[in-house]
C-alpha cells in the first residue's frame, strides 16, 4: 500500500495485525506502532517484519520504508535529511488517519525518529528508541570495536569514519558487521532488502558526522524507551546513556540488555519481546 505525502511522494506501507481487540466482549482500539528501519540507503522495512510483527497482538503494527528507501518514491536527493524524513513520519500518520502513533526507531531510524519527535513533540503517544544514539560519537564507537574486535577492526572503523572510500566500506562490511552481534542478520536475510546506496553515500556527505539532537531532547515530551544492548559496539551504550540524560521532558525508561548487541532483539528476543510489550500496554 503506499500514502501520498504532500509534495506527491509515495512512501509504502505495510500493516501487520488488527486496530481492534475484544476484551471482556468488549470492542477495544488498539495502538498503533509505526516502525521506522535502519539504514540509509541499506535496508528497508522487511529485514524487521520477523521480530517486530510480533507485537501485532498489542499494537496494529505499520511498517513503512522511508523517502528514498525501499519500495517508496526516490523522490529528490535535497531531500534526504534527517528534518525531511522526520517531518514525513507526522505527515504519513495524517495521511492514513493515524492518532496519536507509537513510533519505534532502531538505528538510523532511532535518528528519524528523534527528529520527528522534536520537530512534532505533542503528535506521538509513546517513543521507543533501539539500538540508537542521539548523536554519533565516533571515538566511543571505535572503542567498542577495539574491545570487541582488536585493534585491527578499531583501525578499519576509524579509517571508515575519518576517510571512508571503497576499500574502507567493504573492510567494514567484512570485518565489522559481524561483531554487531552473537546473532547477525543472515545475507539471505540482508539480500531480501532493496538498497538505494546513492542514499547511504548523500546521508554520509552530508549529515552522518555532524548531526546533533542532544541539545533538543528535552523538546521530546511523550514517554518514551531506550533500548540499548551491552555488547552493541556500533551504538555504543554510553551514546544512549547521553542521549537518557538529555531526555528531561518526558518519562523515560531505559533497557539495557546483558549479552546483547545490535539489534538487541537477535540476542535476547524473549527479554526484548516482554519489555516491549510491557511499555505499549502501559
Amino acid at each position: 500500500m503506499f500514502a501520498t505525502l504532500p509534495d506527491g511522494t509515495r512512501l509504502f506501507y505495510d500493516v501487520y495485525g488488527s486496530a481492534l481487540s475484544f476484551q471482556d466482549g468488549k470492542v477495544v482500539e488498539k495502538p498503533q506502532l509505526v516502525f521506522l528501519h535502519g539504514g540509509p540507503g541499506l535496508a528497508d522495512h522487511t529485514l524487521y517484519v520477523p521480530f517486530w510483527s510480533q507485537l501485532s497482538d498489542v499494537a496494529q503494527v505499520i511498517f513503512i520504508d522511508m523517502r528514498g528507501h525501499g519500495r517508496s518514491d526516490r523522490s529528490d536527493p535535497s531531500k534526504w535529511t534527517l528534518a525531511q524524513w522526520g517531518h514525513d513520519v507526522a505527515d504519513f500518520c495524517d495521511a492514513i488517519g493515524v492518532h496519536k502513533p507509537i513510533v519505534a526507531g532502531f538505528s538510523f531510524g532511532g535518528w528519524v525518529a528523534l527528529s520527528y519527535a522534536i520537530q512534532f513533540p505533542a503528535h506521538a503517544s509513546k517513543l521507543i528508541l533501539c539500538n540508537t544514539e542521539a548523536q554519533v560519537d565516533f571515538e566511543a564507537r571505535i572503542e567498542a570495536y577495539r574491545h570487541k574486535g582488536g585493534n585491527a577492526v578499531a583501525q578499519i572503523v576509524a579509517d571508515l569514519a575519518n576517510a571512508p572510500n571503497t576499500e574502507s566500506a567493504q573492510q567494514y562490511v567484512d570485518h565489522c558487521i559481524p561483531l554487531f552481534c552473537k546473532h547477525p542478520y543472515s545475507a539471505e536475510e540482508l539480500g531480501r532488502c532493496i538498497k538505494r546506496t546513492e542514499v547511504w553515500d548523500h546521508f554520509d556527505r552530508e549529515e552522518y558526522r555532524t548531526f546533533n539532537f542532544l541539545p533538543d531532547l528535552h523538546q521530546i515530551e511523550c514517554p518514551t524507551l531506550v533500548l540499548a544492548g551491552e555488547e552493541d559496539p556500533e551504538h555504543p551504550p554510553v551514546s544512549a546513556e547521553r542521549m537518557v540524560k538529555g531526555l528531561t521532558g518526558c518519562p523515560t525508561e531505559h533497557a539495557l540488555l546483558e549479552d546483547a548487541g545490535d539489534p538487541v532483539y537477535r540476542d535476547q528476543p524473549k527479554k526484548v519481546l516482554n519489555v516491549l510489550q510491557k511499555f505499549i500496554t502501559k
